[in-house]
């Protein structure tokens, strides 16, 4: 890191290096940190955008947002030296990556050509030849670590004179977001919006003061921090593109004789404050953050020219003093009326409280099973019932390509990994191969692979799945209260004696499928029913192969030697 560089460089720099994966560049970790960070992606999401290796066509991730239907093309380029600023040359090199995914046939021939195997993969796990033939936008962003410069800045203004926009995210955009992300709560300083309508005040109790009334679009436009996203450091997300909400709120700013009519179906945007003064004329408020309606605020700051003194929406203003407790609990509030969790909404389910009374039962209170937010930890060990739906999908009902799909578990797959056969003893045993698991990882290696979030569970399907052809591993399976917790020890040692058995021919199925196309595309496999039929496939017949060899490394035998 450059000694000379700001602290608050260093500080967004030593973020970004802790998303570094094994054997990825920084520009990598700089781009998995944003995807995570500023597009708030999961970190599966996050990982499965970046492609990575030679001749990936300076296309450093790909990410489609089916709701906007858009492409998203990410380039990313980092450096620790704060002395060099972002000039034009990388901006154009990226537009002229973009080619690739200007049209069908420019696409195909990336596919037919030497492109990186990483890169192909996604854009067939994408399916991006069916979202071109369904015309959708492509949409450029830019990530750096560098501050721009006169020659980036007039290659900017020339792109956008010419209709090609570029997203770029450079240094000053990167180290704001990390502030966001400290919780600060507040764009510090006034702001007052104009207005000669009436609202109406509620006094909550002497600390709390609401006020509503309507407000000019482009006041709202002309708020500090939008431009940054500091405006919403609270809002539980930023703006989501251009989705067909979004276009259509633009196509609305566009017809400005219908502005008047705006008001009538528009929701209104919530802001809270520290100070908040109020008179016929205007609202001003003090060290302030718009808690809902980010996309609107964007919108309206985006296309401030087409705003007129007639396009006003309902404002919502809160004064909370330095309550920061009750502001993050009014964004909660506000953003998630609408939304309820499927793992929520299960938390009375009689199956889950049944478990849940079971681990009381079983484990001597010593281990908490967790049905719902703000449950009590356990005195050793806390089993959150997402995690264990995962777990259950891997290795009892054996899919683990779906597992990683949480609203699946507790959806409409719900009665399959839930069943009348589950107990706690079989949420526990799923934990222990979970765990066994863990430590056989490290040996695996590929290091992505190794590190990658699916490989546990992955890993968790093909142990269950040769265990149930085990007669001992069998018993274990349907009765895992007949071992646990009186053989405790000896299950969690025979399972991690046997998990780590199994890695080296795991190992040798990748570099195979290395061998034929050069790259393994574990992140499609690893989701992919077919695909890990045949990885399990190959697995069970090495098993099986070894064992008339060595009859001492089946599962029978090793748990009787633990014995």
């Amino acid at each position: 890191m450059n000694k000379s560089a700001p602290s608050d460089l260093k500080a967004l720099l030593k973020d970004i290096d802790s998303f570094k994966l094994p054997g990825q560049t920084d520009s990598k970790a700089l781009l998995y940190w944003f995807l995570f960070n500023v597009y708030r992606l999961d970190k599966l999401d996050s990982r499965d955008t970046i492609c990575d290796g030679e001749n990936d066509k300076g296309i450093d991730g790909v990410w489609v947002d089916e709701d906007s239907e858009e492409i998203f093309l990410f380039q990313s380029k980092f450096t620790n030296d704060s002395t060099k600023s972002a000039g034009d040359k990388d901006l154009k090199g990226f537009v002229g990556a973009a080619v690739w995914f200007a049209n069908l046939e420019n696409l195909r021939d990336l596919m037919s050509g030497q492109a990186n195997g990483e890169l192909k993969a996604l854009v067939t796990r994408l399916d991006l030849q069916k979202c071109l033939e369904a015309d959708y936008d492509v949409k450029l962003i830019f990530v750096t670590t560098r501050a721009l410069d006169y020659n980036s800045n007039e290659y900017l203004k020339a792109c956008d004179q010419a209709g090609f926009k570029i997203e770029i995210w450079h240094q000053p955009l990167l180290i704001a977001q990390r502030d966001n992300l400290q919780r600060k709560t507040r764009v510090i300083g006034k702001h007052t919006f104009e207005t000669n309508l009436n609202g109406f005040d509620y006094k909550r109790d002497s600390k709390t003061w609401i006020h509503v009334r309507p407000v000019r679009a482009s006041d709202i436009a002309s708020m500090g921090g939008i431009a940054d996203r500091s405006l919403f450091s609270l809002n539980v997300r930023f703006g989501l593109g251009r989705t067909r909400v979004n276009r259509d709120l633009e196509r609305a700013l566009e017809e400005t004789d219908k502005h008047d009519q705006f008001i009538l179906f528009h929701n209104g945007v919530t802001i809270i404050c520290r100070k908040l003064t109020t008179d016929k004329k205007r609202v001003s408020i003090t060290d302030y953050s718009i808690v809902n309606g980010c996309q609107s605020a964007i919108a309206f700051h985006q296309n401030s020219l087409l705003l007129t003194d007639k396009l006003q929406v309902i404002a919502r203003f809160i004064e909370v003093g330095d309550n920061d407790a009750l502001a993050e609990d009014i964004t909660y509030r506000s953003n998630n009326q609408n939304g309820i969790n499927l793992r929520d909404l299960r938390s009375n389910d009689r199956v889950q409280i049944s478990l849940k009374k079971q681990f009381e039962k079983a484990f001597a209170n010593q281990i908490s099973y967790v049905i719902k937010a703000g449950d009590p930890e356990g005195k050793r060990l806390t089993i959150a019932n997402d995690r264990a739906g995962q777990w259950l999908m891997a290795l009892y009902v054996g899919e683990p390509y779906n597992a990683h799909q949480k609203y699946r578990i507790f959806g409409s797959e719900y009665d399959r990994v839930f069943d009348r056969n589950v107990s706690a003893h079989r949420v526990y045993l799923a934990y222990l191969v979970s765990r066994a698991v863990d430590a056989a990882i490290a040996n695996i290696s590929d290091p992505l692979i190794q590190d990658y979030q699916l490989t546990q569970l992955i890993l968790q399907g093909i142990v269950g799945a040769i265990l149930s052809k085990d007669p001992t591993g069998k018993s274990l399976l349907a009765a895992p209260d007949k071992f646990i917790p009186s053989m405790e020890m000896k299950v969690i040692k025979a399972l991690e004696v046997f998990s780590a058995l199994l890695i080296p021919d795991f190992n040798y199925y990748i570099d195979e499928k290395k061998k034929v196309t050069g790259y393994y595309d574990y992140k499609s496999a690893f989701k992919s029913e077919a695909a890990y039929g045949l990885l399990l496939q190959e697995m069970q017949r090495s098993y099986a192969k070894a064992i008339v060899k060595h009859p001492e490394e089946s599962f029978e035998k090793i748990l009787p030697a633990q014995i």
